[in-house]
């Protein structure tokens, strides 16, 4: 069931967004991407981290890399 706005009862997206911000640095911690990043392109970094260009891109614009 969800409910008008085409979510479902009870979601949060403060959940969701903190389980993200979790799996990012998990997946692509901060001082690895900061150390890597001025000598690699996203693509580069994307394959090497096993991820999409597009969260390895967004990660980088978060940490103020790129």
């Amino acid at each position: 069931m969800q409910t008008s706005d085409g979510e479902p009862p009870g979601y949060n997206w403060t959940h969701e967004r903190e389980a993200n911000e979790f799996a990012a640095e998990l997946l692509m911690p901060e001082a690895h991407l900061e150390r890597e990043a001025e000598h690699n392109s996203v693509s580069r970094l994307a394959r090497r981290y096993q991820l999409s260009e597009e969260a390895m891109g967004f990660r980088l614009r978060r940490l103020g890399v790129r």
